[in-house]
């Protein structure tokens, strides 16, 4: 299915999401009150499209990437993230 078809948007106003914002667009982002319909549809495709794909620049995606790398391969980091029970937050 189309994307402007299931937000119900002009096509040329999600052609627009990926422009440079200097051209008025979105740099890429899809605009957040389109993400439910968008991952429903991903869902009840069977499309493998993560949800960092959808959400995330191509460059977020790296530094996401960078990150978990980072933390994966240096314990000493991982023992400072905080957990459910230092948070305040019931499991």
């Amino acid at each position: 299915m189309k994307v402007s078809r299931l937000v119900e948007k002009d096509p040329s106003s999600v052609l627009r999401w990926s422009m440079p914002k200097s051209k008025g667009g979105a740099e890429g982002r899809v605009p957040a009150g389109n993400f439910f319909k968008i991952w429903s549809e991903i869902i009840t495709s069977g499309s493998s499209l993560s949800l960092e794909e959808l959400v995330f620049t191509e460059d977020e995606r790296q530094q996401i990437a960078d990150l978990r790398n980072q933390y994966s391969s240096n314990p000493t980091n991982q023992s400072s993230r905080k957990t459910n029970e230092n948070c305040g937050v019931d499991s």
